[in-house]
């Protein structure tokens, strides 16, 4: 005999429906969430973001990643190109493609951004073309003092983002907000595997 579902059992599944769609949105942090902090303040359709991270890695480990922008499609969710398409002594200009995706929602994003490299702590980054009215920020690394000893770098980025898109910002802003909060930990566990790696061939 089938049972017909009552009201409570469609509110058990809609309430299950929403944990799968939460743990969706979310499944990308739990690889790094407790060590990412992520801070933002909306602006109109303007996002201003402040991520910070403590890295036990070493300072040249860090910063070659950061600057290795031919391949950041590799670790970087979303993304599907990264190419130079013109190298200076003191920094880059990087074309970017890819999509910011948040559950139904999604932008594309196709850039060119100028990278200006200032060892040994800061990189700047600004769009010169591109699918966004605005973005810009800064990479700044600095080192702190960890337990036992240890010599921890301390990641952060904060920048300004605006898409270009005609979407409302209460759509954009949190799509922006999540794929820049996937680049920044995408970055982090190539940085977390480079420093692996560099600790076994040491």
């Amino acid at each position: 005999m089938h049972m017909i579902p009552g009201p409570a059992d469609r509110r058990n599944t809609v309430s299950r429906l929403m944990i799968v769609l939460l743990c969706l949105l979310a499944w990308p942090a739990w690889l790094v969430a407790e060590q990412v902090d992520l801070r933002t303040q909306e602006h109109d359709r303007e996002l201003e973001l402040h991520m910070r991270v403590l890295l036990d890695a070493p300072r040249d480990v860090v910063w070659s990643t950061i600057t290795d922008y031919e391949s950041v499609a590799d670790w970087v969710p979303g993304m599907s190109r990264s190419e130079i398409l013109e190298r200076r002594p003191d920094g880059a200009t990087v074309a970017q493609s890819g999509r910011a995706q948040v559950l139904f929602f999604g932008v594309s994003v196709d850039v060119v951004v100028t990278v200006d490299e200032l060892p040994p702590d800061r990189i700047r980054v600004r769009l010169l073309r591109g699918d966004l009215r605005r973005l810009e920020g800064e990479y700044r690394l600095s080192q702190v003092d960890g337990p036992h000893g240890a010599r921890l770098q301390l990641l952060e980025w904060q920048g300004r983002v605006e898409p270009a898109s005609r979407l409302p910002g209460f759509i954009t802003r949190p799509v922006m907000r999540e794929n820049l909060r996937r680049q920044f930990e995408g970055l982090v566990g190539e940085i977390e595997r480079r420093a692996r790696l560099a600790r076994g061939a040491g």
